[in-house]
């Protein structure tokens, strides 16, 4: 069992959907600025989200148990100083 592409597609759309919510919140307008920012925001969240897929896909390769939820020894920060 290998993990597809859908939590890339979720993350993505979750983080739209939060840029949405933020503008509205402080009652600020859709520029160029934030549509530059959201560009960006959606290559980090899926770049992450390709790391972590395959990451997650090693582990089941390996046949680690509960490859979802690797032990704390085992952790990687996915994310690295590009954060």
């Amino acid at each position: 069992m290998q993990l597809s592409a859908s939590p890339i597609i979720h993350v993505t759309c979750r983080s739209h959907h939060r840029v949405i919510v933020g503008l509205l919140i402080t009652g600020r307008t859709l520029s160029l600025a934030v549509l530059i920012g959201v560009i960006l925001l959606a290559g980090i969240a899926v770049n992450n989200g390709i790391v972590m897929i395959d990451y997650i896909n090693q582990l089941i390769k390996r046949g680690v148990g509960q490859a979802g939820r690797p032990s704390c020894r085992e952790r990687r920060p996915v994310c690295g100083p590009s954060c």
